[in-house]
């Protein structure tokens, strides 16, 4: 039997909500260049049994996927994006809203990503607007730029590990740091 995982999708206008176990929208490794467009993606998750939580708006783990003009709010347990897995690449990550997500606006894995023109702010929560790279994971020729980042801890957080992203013309209000370099402070 071969399985084959969907790909070439185009989301237009959806909304996604109220799954109280899961993300509201999970991309495998293999479901490729799909599109979603001006969505909706809200209340979903909630902690596991062990006070654990890692259910996200979206959780991707393939390539080549455009999110554009989207609002992903109200995720109790996980970030908005969280793009996940150093092998995938190219992401498009654009124009999207994101407000109380409770871990973090997005986390983000892997290379050549474009996260450009997002407003994320999260109200009286301690999580970070945009995560890159982490245990040595790369987030080569990653570009974020653009985006307006506000009422979070820092604005970007750089983890180590990672290969140097490309972070311009961003702008952040109510931080307490910018432009984070995790465990080598605050630049």
């Amino acid at each position: 039997q071969n399985n084959v995982s969907p790909h070439h999708i185009r989301h237009r206008g959806c909304e996604l909500r109220n799954s109280p176990s899961g993300h509201g929208v999970l991309l495998g490794d293999q479901s490729n260049f799909n599109e979603f467009l001006w969505c909706s993606i809200h209340d979903n998750g909630a902690s596991k049994p062990d006070g654990s939580s890692d259910n996200h708006g979206f959780y991707v783990q393939s390539n080549d996927n455009v999110f554009d003009g989207c609002d992903i709010y109200n995720q109790a347990h996980g970030y908005a994006f969280h793009v996940y897995n150093g092998t995938q690449s190219r992401d498009r990550i654009l124009r999207n809203r994101i407000w109380n997500c409770a871990v973090g606006g997005m986390d983000v894995h892997g290379n050549e990503h474009i996260v450009a023109l997002n407003r994320i702010w999260l109200e009286g929560l301690e999580a970070n607007g945009i995560y890159l790279g982490d245990n040595g994971q790369t987030t080569g020729g990653t570009l974020v730029a653009h985006n307006a980042v506000w009422n979070v801890w820092a604005a970007v957080v750089i983890r180590p590990g990672g290969l140097a992203p490309r972070v311009l013309n961003n702008a952040w209000e109510m931080t307490r740091s910018g432009i984070e370099l995790e465990d080598q402070g605050a630049i």
